[in-house]
């Protein structure tokens, strides 16, 4: 049997040689469809603004971590007779810039994005002001932007010059390398 398919997201006619598509064959990531018998049929494929959403709130979370950690290892501690005691860190210039390049990589717009998103903040996600965590004030921002703009959002993060990602792995990796500063400490 072989399965023809009209159109694939507004291209051209897939022809398969058996009744298996698959991923490979259709260009959709994580398509698996067998046919069983002959027929017509229409299948949509959408994208999982769920799971990417959760991806984004734990992105949120693990900055969160990484901040505070930062934060309890450079701050000093009085207790109640008055002694203070230095965090681990503190008075490490280096780590204090590491958190605020950290809070400029994630809080700015990156350079050349076009479109709806090009802040984090365009998804309801803001800066709390404070001690450089962010947090998600806008829910709606951020389902809006999932539904309406899916791809300035995968741009956001992932576009290969200026996303947030691909900015944070290659300060990261400058910084946590085998020559980076840490590493050099």
């Amino acid at each position: 049997r072989r399965v023809l398919f009209r159109s694939i997201n507004g291209g051209g006619t897939l022809v398969s040689q058996s009744n298996i598509i698959t991923s490979a064959s259709s260009g959709l990531s994580g398509l698996s469809l067998t046919a069983t018998g002959t027929g017509s049929t229409t299948l949509t494929v959408s994208s999982d603004t769920s799971t990417i959403s959760s991806a984004i709130k734990n992105f949120v979370s693990e900055y969160n971590a990484a901040q505070n950690y930062i934060n309890s290892q450079v701050a000093s501690t009085t207790d109640s007779t008055g002694s203070v005691t230095a965090g681990t860190l503190t008075g490490q210039t280096d780590v204090e810039d590491i958190a605020t390049q950290l809070r400029q990589l994630v809080g700015g717009a990156p350079l050349g994005l076009s479109g709806a998103v090009q802040t984090l903040n365009d998804l309801g996600i803001v800066s709390n002001g404070n001690d450089n965590t962010l947090s998600l004030s806008d829910t709606t921002a951020l389902t809006s932007a999932l539904t309406n703009n899916l791809d300035a959002v995968k741009q956001l993060f992932t576009d290969p010059t200026s996303g947030i990602a691909t900015q944070l792995n290659t300060y990261l990796t400058n910084v946590n390398g085998d020559s980076g500063l840490i590493a050099t400490k």
